[in-house]
């Protein structure tokens, strides 16, 4: 009986240790997806802006306003301005990053 429970141990050890691994690897779009939505959509659903229309998550618009790249993002993310929060110290440092990323990649895809 130790023996068996022993073994059904190591074996969803390892299961959780595989699927948390998977977990990682699509993490960085999944994470950053996950975390705008939670965070940004309520105002920057789609890349668009609610507040200021013509300050969009494109990369038009992105570019046009001075962000050149995910770090850009990640000090407005921060920072906030104006209406927009600053964010510093609800994310941690590797979710600013993963939505930055994300927001960046999606920017590049015209948001689709």
């Amino acid at each position: 009986m130790k023996f068996q429970v022993t073994v059904v141990s190591i074996l969803l050890g390892l299961s959780l240790l595989v699927s948390s691994k998977g977990a990682v690897k699509q993490g960085g779009a999944g994470l950053g997806a996950k975390l705008f939505a939670e965070n940004c959509a309520t105002c920057h659903e789609g890349g668009l802006n609610k507040i200021k229309p013509e300050k969009t998550l494109k990369v038009a618009d992105l570019k046009a306003n001075g962000f050149n790249g995910p770090a850009d993002i990640q000090q407005r993310i921060k920072e906030g301005k104006g209406i927009m929060p600053s964010f510093e110290e609800k994310l941690k440092p590797e979710e600013i990053k993963a939505i930055a990323a994300y927001v960046w990649g999606k920017a590049q895809k015209n948001w689709k």
